[in-house]
């Protein structure tokens, strides 16, 4: 645990994302599997909509609340050991799936623990707004892979 500011909050998510979306264009590149390489690829592309989101979301939010500080929050190692990078181009598409959902967890539970840190009203809600962010976007993807999935 440690003091970071909301900015370097969303910094670290915005840099899981850009991560993600590298480590799954790799695997799209290397599977064997058409559909596993479909499901790659798209979730490449989603994790580099999102990291395109924090960056926009990041420039709109109000200075003062970028800079404000919290304390005793998760830095950004909990959020990599959260979500252990270890699929393979062959592993199986309902693992990358489960997979693909489990990063999603580790934001939504970052989010969380930045709402119960914050004290300021302003604040609580960016990261509550973050947190449906991602929670629609988590549905979303569902939806999308399944389809993906049942091709």
């Amino acid at each position: 645990m440690t003091t970071l500011r909301a900015r370097d909050v969303i910094d670290q998510a915005h840099a899981f994302h850009a991560q993600l979306a590298g480590y799954f264009a790799g695997l799209s590149d290397a599977a064997d599997n058409e559909r596993v390489r479909l499901l790659y690829s798209y979730l490449s592309q989603h994790e580099q909509l999102l990291s395109e989101i924090l960056t926009r979301y990041r420039g709109d939010a109000p200075q003062r609340l970028m800079d404000a500080w919290l304390q005793n929050v998760p830095d950004d190692r909990s959020l990599h050991a959260c979500a252990m990078l270890n699929l393979e181009p062959d592993t199986p598409a309902d693992d990358v799936i489960a997979a693909s959902l489990t990063y999603d967890d580790c934001l939504i539970a970052l989010y969380k623990s930045m709402q119960k840190a914050s004290t300021h009203p302003e604040l609580r809600e960016l990261f509550e707004n973050l947190q449906a962010l991602e929670e629609q976007e988590k549905h979303r993807t569902t939806l999308n892979m399944q389809s993906l999935y049942d091709w």
